[in-house]
């Protein structure tokens, strides 16, 4: 196990314990249902799914990107400014950790808090949706 995989795990556990406390924490609303309000979730998939591409466009003239890019992993550095799609990568998992977080406490504890939880998921597949999309329009900048 690579030492970038074994801070992810680590970072991951500190973001999913954070959320699940922070969660529990909260007091619980005064109605117990939950009101999904579908075109704000849908809001956030698309604009995190467009976002990425617009800012790896913006980013991949600085002089500081490198030549070649690499395929996002969970071995990979994710600080690079020279890899710009590892961090949106790192970001994905780190809000999808949240939702998961924030949904386990919501089944237990206040159901109100589902619409939070599956923001969170949406935001973080969105976020993969980018980084996929990254990855096709810029398939040239890829090592093969």
């Amino acid at each position: 196990m690579s030492k970038w995989r074994k801070i992810r795990i680590f970072l991951y556990a500190v973001i999913f314990v954070g959320s699940f406390i922070q969660a529990l924490l909260k007091l619980p609303s005064q109605t117990s249902e939950f009101v999904l309000d579908w075109q704000i979730m849908a809001l956030f998939f698309f604009f995190s799914a467009l976002a990425i591409p617009f800012a790896i466009f913006v980013q991949s003239g600085a002089p500081y990107v490198a030549e070649k890019w690499t395929i996002p992993t969970l071995d990979t550095n994710f600080f690079s400014f020279s890899d710009p799609l590892h961090f949106f990568h790192f970001a994905s998992h780190c809000f999808g950790f949240v939702g998961i977080s924030v949904i386990t406490v919501s089944v237990f504890h206040d159901q109100s808090q589902i619409y939070q939880g599956v923001t969170y998921i949406l935001l973080s597949i969105g976020f993969l949706v980018g980084v996929k999309l990254c990855m096709r329009m810029c398939r040239r900048k890829y090592e093969k």
